[in-house]
C-alpha cells in the first residue's frame, strides 16, 4: 500500500535536474568533468540497515539536487533493502540534513527542494519506510508533532525543554538497551525503554 501511494506520488514528482534517473547512479558509473569513470556506489559502503554516513558535506546541503549526496541515500535505501525512488532520498536526505529532530512538516519543505512536489501525506509514507527500515528514528513528545532523526543506534535519550520546546540528545543512561527494566512477567520481552527527560534549558533558565 505504501509503495502503490509512492508510486502515485511520485508520477507527479520532478526529477532532479542534475539528471533524469539519478537513483540509478549508485550501482552504474558516471563520469566526472574530467572524463573519468568513478563508480558511485563504491563511495558509500555501509555495514547494515542502521549504519549511516552524512550524506553531504555542509557545502553540499545547499545544493540538494546534487548527484553526489542523492546517490548515496540511493545506496543507502537498496542496502537497507528498500525499492529507490525519488521521494524516498528526498525524504532521508532532508533528515539526515534538517539540523535537530526535524518534523514532517520541515522534512517536506526541504524534500520538495529535489522532487519538486511532495505531498504532507506522502512524506508521512515515505518516514514510516524509513523507521520501518531502521534508518529513521521517530520519538513522540507529549504536546508536539512527531520528530525524526537518522537512527544512530546508540539508544539515546531526549531533553525537552517545557518552555521553548527545544529537544536535545542525553546518551543512554546505563549505556545500552533497554536501560531500564520493566516490572513485568517474564514472559514480557522488553528490547526498548523511551526515556524522556523534562525540565528547562538554560537560555529559558536565564530568562
Amino acid at each position: 500500500m505504501t509503495d502503490a501511494l509512492e508510486t502515485d506520488a511520485d508520477t507527479r514528482a520532478a526529477t532532479s535536474t542534475t539528471g533524469t534517473d539519478t537513483a540509478s547512479t549508485a550501482d552504474t558509473t558516471r563520469t566526472d568533468t574530467t572524463g573519468t569513470n568513478t563508480t558511485a556506489a563504491n563511495t558509500d559502503k555501509q555495514t547494515g540497515p542502521r549504519s549511516h554516513r552524512r550524506l553531504s558535506d555542509a557545502a553540499e546541503y545547499g545544493h540538494p539536487t546534487a548527484t553526489e549526496p542523492m546517490a548515496r541515500a540511493a545506496s543507502t535505501l537498496r542496502q537497507a533493502g528498500l525499492r529507490v525512488t525519488a521521494q524516498r532520498m528526498a525524504v532521508l536526505m532532508a533528515v539526515e540534513s534538517l539540523p535537530g529532530h526535524c518534523d514532517a512538516d520541515a522534512v517536506r519543505s526541504w524534500g520538495q527542494r529535489v522532487t519538486g512536489r511532495l505531498s504532507l501525506q506522502a512524506t508521512y509514507n515515505v518516514l514510516r519506510v524509513l523507521a520501518d527500515a531502521g534508518l529513521v528514528r521517530c520519538t513522540q513528545f507529549p504536546g508536539h508533532p512527531a520528530r525524526f532523526e537518522i537512527e544512530r543506534g546508540d539508544n539515546h535519550h531526549h531533553f525537552v525543554c517545557r518552555e521553548c520546546g527545544t529537544i536535545v540528545d542525553t546518551d543512554c543512561v546505563v549505556g545500552e538497551a533497554p536501560c531500564m527494566q520493566a516490572s513485568l512477567p517474564p514472559s514480557y520481552l522488553v528490547d526498548e525503554a523511551a526515556v524522556m527527560f523534562w525540565g528547562i534549558c538554560p537560555d529559558c533558565g536565564a530568562a
